[in-house]
């Protein structure tokens, strides 16, 4: 994720935002779930992970398998850049244990294009796609470009109406003027809560803006930029560990977290963090590989 990336963190507050007046009362509201948390990566294909999350000689068509293993999601991207095909979904899908969730981006064809006329077409193309998932499809989100601004909301109406409830939605926006003192507007909070979307909030160092507190849902997705493993990135993720144990009290049903670096070898060392101070768990190791034995010179 390069949105908001810095080379450099110089005087920067690592405190989390409040939450917004009205994520407070929408958090007050009954609920009995057991909240799921999901921390997971934004890949799973990178051969730099192997030593750290798959054992040396595992073969790249066993990543995922591999992968699902040690963490509960992982965000799918390709979908970004081409529309998913069912079938090769439905081969991710039985790599995977039963709890594992996919979160795939909407293909910016759509996103990036809501005028086009082929629109009803491309939306419907993806959604039957990323049903193949079945049990495995966690949250998609629509991630919009930075151009995209409040007043092309009719814009944002049309595609939302056009979405099927039956795939659940995330939305991210990125305009600076979509965001008020580290909240949505409520027109847009009432939107998505009219139309079933969640939240997704991402906190990267460049943006800070963006970095909103308005929960319309019980489900929220959380994109978190790291630098390169700067001492500020775990004290961030503290931060969060004690937000979302707040949430946890007050009964969300499912958070996402996933965890993006400038390159990929410290993302995975990064989700283990997030995971140990969220969850309190220690995500699995691959097993080291057994130590050539020493050979005795004798004298």
């Amino acid at each position: 994720m390069h949105f908001g990336r810095v080379e450099q963190l110089t005087n920067f507050d690592a405190a989390l935002p409040p939450d917004s007046a009205r994520t407070e009362k929408f958090l007050a509201l009954p609920r009995d779930a057991v909240t799921q948390v999901h921390v997971g990566c934004p890949i799973w294909s990178s051969k730099e992970w192997t030593g750290e999350v798959y054992p040396k000689g595992t073969k790249p068509g066993d990543f995922l398998k591999t992968y699902s293993k040690i963490f509960s999601t992982v965000e799918l991207n390709s979908s970004f850049y081409h529309l998913p095909v069912g079938g090769q979904i439905s081969r991710w899908r039985d790599e995977t244990p039963p709890g594992f969730r996919f979160c795939p981006k909407v293909f910016r064809g759509i996103t990036e294009d809501l005028k086009s006329p082929q629109l009803p077409g491309l939306v419907d193309q993806y959604c039957q796609a990323v049903l193949h998932f079945q049990d495995r499809l966690g949250l998609t989100f629509a991630q919009f470009p930075e151009w995209f601004a409040p007043n092309q909301k009719r814009l944002l109406e049309k595609f939302l109406n056009l979405w099927p409830d039956e795939v659940p939605l995330a939305v991210e926006l990125r305009h600076p003027a979509w965001f008020q003192n580290h909240t949505l507007p409520d027109d847009i909070v009432n939107l998505f809560y009219r139309r079933n979307v969640a939240s997704l909030i991402t906190d990267t160092a460049g943006r800070r803006d963006v970095l909103h507190f308005s929960l319309t849902q019980p489900r929220v997705l959380i994109r978190f930029q790291g630098n390169n493993g700067h001492p500020l990135d775990e004290l961030r993720l503290k931060e969060w560990a004690r937000r979302i144990h707040k949430w946890k009290q007050h009964h969300l049903e499912t958070i996402y977290f996933f965890t993006h670096q400038p390159g990929d070898a410290k993302i995975p060392e990064t989700a283990r963090i997030a995971a140990r101070e969220i969850e309190g768990i220690e995500l699995p190791r691959p097993p080291a590989p057994p130590q050539a034995a020493q050979q005795l010179e004798i004298f």
